[in-house]
């Protein structure tokens, strides 16, 4: 019974309902990028809301979210910013979760000459894991890499980051379909 279940397309009715929340990560780890491709030290603050089927009780359920990320990157040579703008889809499953998103958005390096900063823009994939720790609260590792356009020189750019995620409920949406 559960094998034809899991076969079928039937909506679930369970615990979910829609949903949508603030969403807030924080992370820290190393970084690559610029030409010629140096590492860095990297870290990054995503602000953002997010909508879907969801169990806020048992953190289980399907989501879309969209946020701001403000990236840093450090390396003796120069400082990188990237402020960019990313869509997210995301699965939890009680106290285990997996996103993938894709951004995109500006870049700024700031040499250590004090030159002004060429201007350029990014594109980047991510695929994110998440452990939950409370209701609200995961511990959270992120993988993401892409192209950045600085002076018309292509380059690599992406990291790896451990941090914190907060996904809360704060509004339930009515279905239009009671019966369901």
């Amino acid at each position: 019974m559960l094998a034809v279940l899991i076969a079928t397309s039937l909506p679930a009715h369970a615990l979910t309902s829609h949903q949508s929340g603030p969403t807030f990560d924080l992370g820290a780890g190393l970084g690559l990028r610029g030409a010629p491709l140096r590492p860095a030290v990297g870290g990054d603050v995503c602000l953002g809301w997010w909508a879907g089927t969801f169990d806020d009780q048992f953190s289980f359920g399907r989501y879309w979210h969209l946020q701001a990320v403000g990236r840093v990157d450090w390396h003796p040579d120069a400082l990188g910013l990237t402020p960019m703008l990313e869509l997210r889809r995301g699965l939890d499953i009680i106290v285990a979760g997996l996103s993938w998103g894709v951004a995109g958005g500006a870049v700024l390096s700031f040499p250590s000459e004090g030159e002004a900063p060429p201007v350029g823009f990014t594109g980047r994939g991510s695929l994110m894991g998440k452990f939950r720790r409370t209701r609200f609260l995961a511990i959270t590792a992120r993988l993401e890499a892409g192209a950045d356009v600085v002076g018309g020189t292509p380059s690599f750019g992406g990291g790896f980051l451990l941090g914190m995620s907060f996904m809360r409920p704060a509004h339930r949406i009515e279905d239009p379909d009671p019966s369901r």
